[in-house]
């Protein structure tokens, strides 16, 4: 193969990954200058609540308010097999600061933290969270 042939088929197959990719080679990483973004809703913060030894606490009660909103409940996304949740969403494509807050059942025992959640050009960039009794 000549070195003509060679550049020529080596233009058409970048041209074809670029379109394929939704890449039009200008740098911006989409075609005509979009960035091609996925449907899927992404958590703001994901919540684990544990005790002093690291064991889940599955009745814990999960809240958190954004930019100093009210306070919201988190969301419970995994059900633990004896009941009760072992990891809450607090938001879903949500960027802000987070205050997010658990309280054991009881009342007794809390914890609190502050989480800074950004995004990009399709989504935010989802934080996790371990709180403590």
């Amino acid at each position: 193969m000549n070195l003509t042939k060679l550049s020529i088929l080596l233009t058409v197959t970048s041209s074809l990954l670029w379109a394929a990719c939704g890449d039009d080679g200008d740098g911006t990483g989409g075609a005509g200058g979009q960035v091609a973004c996925t449907l899927e809703a992404r958590s703001s913060v994901s919540v684990k609540v544990n005790d002093a030894m690291g064991i889940p606490v599955l009745d814990a009660i999960v809240t958190f308010s954004v930019d100093g909103g009210a306070e919201q409940d988190a969301e419970c996304v995994q059900t633990a097999a004896a009941g009760g949740c072992e990891a809450w969403v607090a938001g879903w494509e949500v960027a802000g600061t987070f205050e997010i807050k658990a309280v054991s059942a009881d009342g007794m025992s809390q914890d609190t933290e502050t989480v800074v959640v950004t995004k990009d050009e399709c989504h935010v960039i989802s934080q996790s969270v371990t709180l403590t009794f």
